[in-house]
């Protein structure tokens, strides 16, 4: 998996969305209070008739708001002020989100590789030697001592490579955690 990929989930997450909602939602603000900085006139005209008379009034109506472009200044700068710290949330919501998936990436990406190191090179070489110690004992080659050193070291790296196995496997969890939780 590539880092652009974790970009992608990055930006998946549901906290990153929630922000990116926000943001919008800002967004909307702003523009709705820029909005307020032009003035609709409005016409109409009415006709009222009152049953059992003849009598009709004819009504003609305009509207003019007469309030300056200052009028709605202290609502625009909230809007502005709600935008920014909408941006200033979603940016620093989408690093820590990005630095954590990153860090559970190269997590996962670092015991596989060492778990790698001790199944491919170590523990074949380990199995090796001590298959060569048994039979130099079997054949008189060998004191009981160095066997027994060889099959401690056996051991040793059979069991350093169990942990290894166990700490890739956390990491595999939490990276798969991480990634899921785009998932709804």
């Amino acid at each position: 998996m590539t880092s652009v990929d974790v970009e992608q989930i990055a930006n998946e997450q549901p906290a990153v969305r929630a922000a990116w909602a926000r943001l919008q939602s800002a967004i909307a603000q702003t523009e709705l209070a820029r909005a307020q900085d032009f003035s609709d006139p409005s016409y109409g005209v009415g006709i009222n008739h009152y049953p059992g008379t003849s009598k009709a009034i004819l009504a003609l109506r305009a509207s003019i708001p007469l309030y300056g472009k200052n009028y709605f200044e202290g609502e625009k700068q909230r809007a502005h002020a709600l935008r920014q710290v909408a941006e200033t949330q979603h940016a620093e919501v989408q690093r820590r989100t990005r630095v954590e998936l990153h860090l559970l990436f190269q997590n996962r990406a670092n015991a596989h590789a060492r778990l790698a190191q001790f199944e491919l090179e170590m523990l074949p070489k380990a199995l090796k030697v001590a298959r060569q110690a048994e039979e130099a004992f079997a054949q008189g080659g060998q004191t009981l001592t160095d066997l027994l050193e060889a099959r401690r070291t056996l051991k040793s790296i059979q069991l350093e490579a169990l942990q290894w196995r166990t700490e890739f496997a956390k990491a595999e969890r939490a990276w798969s955690i991480g990634i899921d939780r785009s998932s709804p």
